[in-house]
């Protein structure tokens, strides 16, 4: 079992991470307090499922450090997207009873904070803005992953990719000398996951793409021309 014992804190730079997404940063100053005393707090290491098999989907979660990727329960998927330290995030079926639609695994060392079941619903009773921000907050994480889904369905490979570094980019990228470096380690058996081809397609792709200069394949992808990328 890899999975970490609870711990009753957070770092310094979590904290600060979570508390500057602009979702919860929106909230009133009480209701920030009052979720970040009812989080608990694990700290997970490799490809570590985020909740149990069966728990109930009323809970809010967030990403304090490291990555969580995202997918789909039925039919079973690989991560569709990442997401990166400081996003809070909700399962869609939290609203309507039904079973969890989204399976969350983390990629990596990663601690995510949660406010579970009967914790989360105190809360909601006790705070009426906070139900309607939970809503807005799953509409805005069923939106990206609507968008992802569209890209699957409708661009050509190469757009898909482009798009796919892209969103990586926005969310993991460290500017270098012009260039961006992607930190999140990706290999491209995951990449390939996320836009849906075999590996094989992807490898090419991405030798197509460092050829031209736009990018440059290591651990951790560089983005040489983001520009370039973008018109793709």
């Amino acid at each position: 079992m890899s999975r970490l014992r609870d711990e009753p804190l957070l770092t310094e730079a979590e904290r600060a991470g979570l508390q500057g997404n602009p979702w919860f940063a929106a909230l009133p100053m009480l209701v920030r307090h009052d979720i970040l005393c009812h989080c608990t707090v694990q700290r997970h290491r490799a490809q570590e499922a985020v909740h149990a098999q069966g728990e109930s989907s009323v809970r809010l979660d967030a990403v304090a450090s490291g990555a969580v990727g995202i997918g789909l329960r039925r039919p079973a998927m690989p991560a569709l997207e990442y997401l990166p330290a400081g996003t809070w995030f909700v399962d869609p079926s939290m609203f309507g009873g039904r079973e969890r639609l989204h399976a969350a695994a983390v990629h990596g060392r990663t601690t995510v904070v949660s406010v579970r079941g009967e914790a989360l619903t105190a809360l909601v009773r006790k705070h009426r803005c906070l139900e309607p921000a939970l809503l807005q907050l799953n509409h805005e994480r069923v939106a990206a992953q609507f968008e992802v889904l569209e890209e699957l369905t409708s661009l050509p490979l190469e757009a898909r990719l482009a798009r796919c570094i892209r969103r990586l980019c926005d969310r993991f990228g460290k500017p270098e000398a012009g260039a961006i470096r992607i930190a999140l380690p990706l290999k491209q058996d995951a990449l390939a996951d996320m836009i849906r081809v075999s590996r094989q397609r992807v490898n090419l792709q991405l030798k197509r793409l460092e050829g031209a200069g736009i990018i440059e394949v290591s651990r951790q992808l560089l983005v040489v021309q983001p520009q370039a990328l973008a018109q793709l």
